[in-house]
């Protein structure tokens, strides 16, 4: 079967994909690391690999570099994103697929998200507002490359830092309806952290 793996940043959608391809068997295709190959042969340089050199590439958006570094991500992401709508299209469906995909998927256009429906099972895993705290943690550890849309806004005399803690509620809340109106299925932060136990949520009818 295809998973598309869709959630906010920090979630655990690398976690349950790895997993799945660890346990299960299944092709494991990982859009930043796509994403980060094109830009690589965009000839962009990379302080490291991985999202935190996506992440350090990109910044903040309170950073000079943001706007023009955030635009080219979502050109290079929404490309990823037709070729992997096109594999999964010319891919049988019994051949397991699992599709990492990043925070900013929702912006990569509805034609290329109604192919993902159409050719996968899209799995959201929910960001609880009661939870908030514990991902703003879990990204400040770990930084992901983040698109804030025009959630950002730093009040005067306000510390960027402050105002990014302040906007985050604000950007998880902007996604949740758009990342459930794009799911099949949607799994509660709580049950997706013990996911093991709940396998045939991912494993069972196909949509």
């Amino acid at each position: 079967m295809h998973i598309t793996l869709i959630g906010m940043s920090s979630i655990g959608k690398s976690h349950w994909a790895q997993w799945l391809a660890d346990n299960r068997g299944f092709k494991l295709v990982d859009c930043d690391g796509l994403i980060e190959q094109k830009l690589k042969a965009e000839g962009v340089h990379l302080d490291e690999a991985g999202t935190l050199g996506l992440s350090h590439w990109m910044g903040q958006p309170y950073e000079p570099q943001y706007t023009k570094s955030s635009q080219l991500y979502i050109e290079l992401e929404k490309a990823v994103m037709r070729d992997v709508a096109n594999m999964l299209q010319n891919t049988p469906e019994n051949s397991d697929l699992v599709i990492d995909t990043t925070g900013s998927v929702l912006y990569i256009g509805e034609k290329i998200i109604e192919q993902l429906r159409k050719y996968s099972k899209i799995v959201y895993f929910e960001a609880s507002s009661t939870h908030v705290e514990e991902l703003f943690t879990r990204d400040l550890a770990d930084p992901k490359p983040l698109i804030w849309d025009d959630v950002f806004e730093q009040r005067p005399s306000e510390k960027p830092e402050d105002a990014r803690r302040r906007c985050y509620p604000k950007l998880l809340e902007s996604r949740a309806q758009r990342y459930a109106q794009m799911a099949h299925v949607t799994i509660p932060y709580k049950q997706h952290k013990k996911l093991e136990a709940n396998l045939d949520i991912l494993l069972g009818q196909k949509p």
